[in-house]
């Protein structure tokens, strides 16, 4: 009969104990990460980081953004979409890891949209 190794046993143990008194306090911000560094990871093959250390500081760049606007973003689309913000913490994050570098390119492509739909407008 094999036992289980008493090192690995304690460090799950301990492990499951910290889950389960501070999963509550943690665990939004648990889903952030994860679904920013998924998010991220998929941006990043897109990329070029010719380093190690570059790709370490794009993840670390893009975790952290979505880790100070994911949550504020998702509760004020709790507010006009009456979704739970709990809800969208997740895809919210996952967007803001996919998107990764191209902000600008994003929010100049979103500009000439909504110029050309003025200019359009103002026209008829």
């Amino acid at each position: 009969m094999n036992m289980a190794e008493p090192a690995s046993t304690t460090s799950t143990g301990l492990a499951a104990i910290i889950i389960t008194f501070l999963g509550p306090m943690f665990g939004e911000y648990a889903v952030i990460v994860l679904a920013s560094l998924a998010g991220a990871a998929w941006s990043m093959g897109k990329t070029p980081t010719p380093r190690r250390r570059d790709g370490a500081m794009f993840l670390l760049r893009i975790v952290g953004t979505a880790s100070f606007l994911a949550s504020s973003i998702a509760y004020a689309c709790e507010a006009k979409l009456s979704i739970p913000a709990v809800q969208l913490l997740a895809p919210v994050a996952f967007g803001i890891g996919a998107v990764g570098d191209r902000w600008t390119e994003l929010i100049a492509d979103a500009y000439g949209r909504i110029r050309g739909w003025i200019k359009g407008e103002g026209s008829q």
